[in-house]
């Protein structure tokens, strides 16, 4: 049986990761979960996504998911969370996020690249409707739908 990675976050690190990975051992079975809708985006072109310089979201996509199980032969699950990791048994349990369906997968190694959170300061009305942040993708459509 082939040794399994399972990396969490599909963005520049996870993705390098995985990257590394497929040369370093090319049979290895790769797996990569991504919480949002957009694998190996470009984050510093949302701002001008947002002012209209950049027409289509996907303009910001490198490679998509599709493309890196074809390309890579690398499985990225978008709208797939990993709710809880047991080191021990060394299982994750991820939820699809359109379906609601929970499955466990099993790894022999596990790489975490989930990324940063916004820092939320601790201001009178930040939860309001009408306070965006641009962190990911999502953030980048709500805003310009907004705007």
């Amino acid at each position: 049986m082939a040794e399994k990675l399972i990396v969490i976050g599909g963005t520049a690190a996870g993705l390098s990761a995985a990257s590394r990975a497929r040369k370093e051992k090319p049979d290895m079975e790769i797996q990569v979960f991504e919480k949002s809708g957009f694998v190996s985006y470009g984050a510093c072109g949302l701002p001008y996504f947002v002012g209209g310089l950049i027409h289509d979201i996907n303009d910001l996509v490198a490679i998509n998911a599709e493309s890196l199980k074809s390309r890579r032969n690398i499985s990225a699950w978008i709208h797939h969370e990993v709710l809880l990791i047991d080191p021990e048994k060394k299982e994750v349990t991820v939820k699809n996020l359109d379906t609601d369906q929970v499955i466990i997968h099993s790894y022999d190694k596990l790489v975490i690249a989930t990324g940063a959170v916004p820092v939320v300061p601790p201001i009178p009305g930040i939860h309001s409707d009408g306070v965006y942040y641009l962190r990911n993708m999502e953030d980048g459509i709500r805003l310009k739908a907004a705007a």
